[in-house]
């Protein structure tokens, strides 16, 4: 997530959504070229998942990786008809009022125009950005990638406003099959795919996480980082690895097709359930595709009622676990959130200056720290931290370089 400051309006092009998002590609590709990368196209799937999500973000007042029934990007990108993998990027820029508080809701504009100055900070802060803290950047850069969908909004009243972009970067590299959206609890189920040429399936996993809660905005603008499960329930391989469930190949023509079937779970617990693929491409892994399955009641949306005051708000972070509940704890519906009792958040914490994606020792314009923000970003998912049982395979799958991170898109901290 990137947050920018208020922007200039004057003698700013206004450009129409369709040419903003034509805009905002130019841009991405233009920055990958300078780095011997191919340009990626529209996924009008993603697109769609983005659109939604910049909507929300805009109107709702937030910016997260989350929605505020608490869902992550596989999920929304899931539930549009997506199949492969996606790695999201959010920013936003806006203004703030000069009096008085910051609304909870603001209705999106009309005509949705969008000035191609915002657009291009964002879009330069990103890039601009320095390791260690370089998520958007990797994102942007990764040579994996084969399409985005570009999601925008902007959302205005009074003195407020918004800019939401919404990158959903995705690695279509298959045609997978379909998985069912609930786990099914007395039987298992089929994961297929017919991989591009040269792609190789290396393994695919069954993953568990507890149900998420539903979150305010505020709450949300607290959060950091989105990241993987951390529960692996089934690992399968293809032969002449020895697992529960081996993977099957075969060749048609250049493209490998493979299928499994994941075995029922016992006393599978409500939650959500990831099925990653993982594929080898010149021996190097990537996901190639994330899928979810539900099992159990889902959070609710928050009542407006419930939504904390800035009184009700603490300014200490959010722990991580409290984004999740436990659904058999409750009869029929979510769990209610806690909230926090102590005083408001700075709302100066939630902007920064692009210019200081330049500079990785630039500090916000805010008396508090934001060193206590839960950093995920050493959580990145590993597939060869399994230990497997081997029958004498001819070759062990490639293990990728020490330290290498997943590229999953990182949050962005000035320090």
């Amino acid at each position: 997530m990137l947050n920018g400051t208020a922007y200039a309006q004057n003698s700013e092009r206004l450009m129409t959504e369709p040419e903003a998002r034509q805009f905002m590609l130019d841009l991405i590709n233009k920055d990958r070229a300078g780095f011997g990368l191919a340009p990626v196209r529209i996924d009008s799937i993603a697109q769609a998942a983005g659109e939604k999500h910049a909507q929300e973000m805009a109107q709702n007042v937030y910016m997260a990786h989350w929605d505020l029934l608490g869902k992550k990007p596989w999920e929304r990108y899931n539930e549009v008809g997506g199949r492969a993998s996606v790695a999201e990027n959010v920013a936003m820029i806006g203004t703030e009022p000069a009096e008085g508080p910051v609304p909870q809701n603001l209705p999106l504009t009309k005509p949705q125009l969008f000035p191609a100055k915002a657009l291009a900070e964002m879009e330069e802060a990103m890039v601009g950005e320095k390791p260690p803290e370089d998520g958007h950047r990797k994102n942007i850069l990764n040579p994996d990638h084969t399409g985005v969908g570009i999601g925008l909004a902007v959302a205005a009243s009074g003195g407020t406003s918004r800019v939401l972009l919404d990158q959903e970067f995705t690695d279509d590299y298959g045609v997978f099959g379909e998985v069912p959206k609930t786990l099914p609890v007395r039987s298992g189920f089929s994961v297929s795919g017919t991989l591009a040429p040269g792609i190789k399936v290396e393994n695919v996993l069954l993953e568990w996480e507890p149900t998420p809660r539903a979150m305010s905005p505020r709450q949300l603008n607290k959060t950091h980082s989105y990241d993987w499960p951390t529960s692996t329930l089934e690992a399968c391989w293809p032969v002449p690895y020895i697992t529960d469930a081996p993977i099957q190949t075969s060749m048609s023509g250049k493209r490998q097709f493979f299928s499994v079937r994941m075995p029922a779970l016992k006393n599978a617990l409500p939650g959500v359930y990831y099925v990653i693929v993982w594929a080898k491409k010149n021996s190097e892994p990537f996901v190639a595709s994330v899928r979810t399955l539900s099992l159990g009641p889902r959070a609710t949306l928050i009542a407006r009622s419930q939504h904390p005051t800035a009184a009700a708000v603490s300014n200490a972070p959010p722990d991580m676990q409290a984004l999740f509940f436990h659904p058999e704890q409750a009869s029929s519906h979510a769990l209610p959130v806690s909230l926090p009792s102590s005083g408001p958040p700075d709302s100066s914490e939630l902007f920064f200056t692009p210019e200081m994606a330049v500079d990785s020792q630039a500090k916000p314009a805010s008396s508090n720290s934001n060193d206590n923000l839960v950093d995920t970003t050493e959580l990145y998912f590993d597939p060869h931290r399994l230990k497997l049982k081997t029958a004498k395979p001819s070759a062990a799958p490639t293990k990728p370089k020490s330290g290498k991170p997943d590229t999953r898109e990182l949050f962005y901290t000035p320090k």
